[in-house]
């Protein structure tokens, strides 16, 4: 199973990525992607998301579980079976257990073994750095992306949406 997060970048199964940027791209990348609606898909979070209201997540096998602290963390991700396994980055769920980072971490990388697993964050702190060591691939995107020439069908990213360049009409039709 792939999964495309940007043309031309793929992540695949058996890897543990961390990216790295803006959360509109990963809603953009999330909601235009079928692999969603394919792939059994679980979203973990802190108590607070920033991408998770934004998610068109209509399939029934995409799941979603809070952790209001790093040792719950580390039971839901010990626990998880899914394909495909995204982590919003939130510190404060480390509060008083900054230690717990490396065996998120290593839980992390335990469970991409059999599943595609992304860390994301919208920044770099000393937390998200002790949790990307034994990642595959690290991504950082310092502006949001969009495309380089929009075309007709091509996708263009505004706002938290993926659109859709509308195909010419000829006059006279």
């Amino acid at each position: 199973m792939e999964f495309t997060l940007c043309p031309g970048i793929r992540l695949g199964t058996g890897t543990f990525n961390v990216i790295v940027a803006d959360e509109r791209l990963l809603v953009a990348v999330l909601n235009a992607s079928p692999e969603l609606q394919r792939f059994m898909f679980l979203y973990i979070c802190g108590s607070y998301s920033r991408i998770l209201p934004a998610i068109d997540a209509s399939s029934a096998d995409f799941d979603v579980r809070r952790a209001l602290t790093a040792g719950q963390l580390l039971t839901v991700i010990k626990e998880a079976y899914h394909t495909i396994v995204v982590v919003e980055h939130d510190p404060s769920v480390y509060e008083g257990g900054a230690d717990m980072a490396g065996p998120v971490a290593s839980a992390l990388k335990e469970v991409s073994r059999e599943a595609l697993v992304i860390l994301s964050a919208c920044r770099q702190d000393f937390l998200l750095n002790r949790l990307m060591r034994p990642a595959d691939r690290v991504f950082h995107f310092t502006g949001f992306p969009a495309p380089a020439r929009a075309t007709a069908g091509s996708p263009v990213y505004r706002d938290h949406t993926l659109y859709e360049v509308p195909q010419r009409v000829p006059e006279g039709i």
